[in-house]
């Protein structure tokens, strides 16, 4: 439910079963944020487990600052249409990683699809090959073309949608499901497929983690993303994946997987 505080308006969310708390200065923008984040909208009671603070301004340049993390970070971005979507969704996403940390999670840099119920999340850098992956899946459901959230729920750990923005337009739905495994891309002539060990899997996940760390923190921050990333190498099947540009992969992972 909206709220408006002083001059602020006040939107929660639930992300990953995190109560989120994103609160503008002016209502065009919060108008334009509640519905893009309609199905993540909820109601609670109580303080938020993330907060961030968005005034928008004629600012030529964004600036994001952690002077009191009570009040979470703060961020000032422009109130031009296209550059407050570029700026706002990247602050928003790497901000809002570092309480998923503290909880235990990763955001990751990963595509992601629905097969039979269960979630198969593709992992690479930037070009590494996470939209092809989902040109090559079109019977699929496709989840997520740029970022993945895993967290423990129950003991287990879950693929999340994310209420963030994609490059492909996908559609956003508060979901959690069971991961199948995490797949390490490597475009390559052949397809191959090999597990990785606990200790390969977690240096790969510690790499291609999201998160803009309070510097003063930073060290802190980065012993908790390599934990969590060990803890998750311990539960979740990871594998390096080398393919081809075209569907047979998937007959591979039907294989072995």
């Amino acid at each position: 439910m909206p709220i408006q505080s002083d001059k602020d308006y006040h939107l929660d969310l639930k992300i990953a079963e995190l109560n989120c708390r994103l609160v503008v200065n002016q209502k065009r923008w919060f108008n334009f944020l509640e519905k893009k984040y309609s199905p993540f909208l909820v109601n609670f009671s109580g303080p938020p487990q993330y907060k961030l603070n968005v005034t928008v301004g004629d600012y030529k340049k964004y600036r994001l600052s952690y002077k009191s993390h009570r009040l979470g970070p703060q961020l000032f971005c422009s109130d031009n249409l296209r550059l407050f979507r570029q700026q706002f969704n990247f602050f928003f996403k790497a901000t809002y990683a570092t309480s998923l940390i503290k909880k235990g999670g990763l955001l990751l840099h990963a595509s992601a699809v629905e097969k039979q119920g269960l979630a198969y999340i593709f992992s690479s850098k930037s070009g590494g090959g996470k939209s092809t992956i989902l040109k090559l899946s079109p019977k699929n459901k496709h989840l997520a073309d740029d970022t993945a959230i895993i967290k423990k729920s129950a003991n287990k750990y879950f693929f999340f949608t994310s209420p963030f923005y994609e490059k492909k337009k996908i559609e956003k739905k508060n979901r959690r499901l069971k991961i199948k495994g995490i797949f390490f891309l490597k475009k390559s002539k052949k397809n191959k497929i090999e597990p990785f060990s606990q200790k390969k899997g977690r240096e790969k996940l510690f790499k291609n983690s999201l998160a803009i760390l309070p510097q003063e923190q930073a060290n802190l921050f980065l012993e908790k993303i390599w934990k969590n990333s060990l803890q998750i190498s311990r539960q979740v099947p990871l594998y390096d994946l080398g393919f081809t540009n075209d569907k047979s992969f998937w007959r591979m992972i039907r294989t072995h997987v």
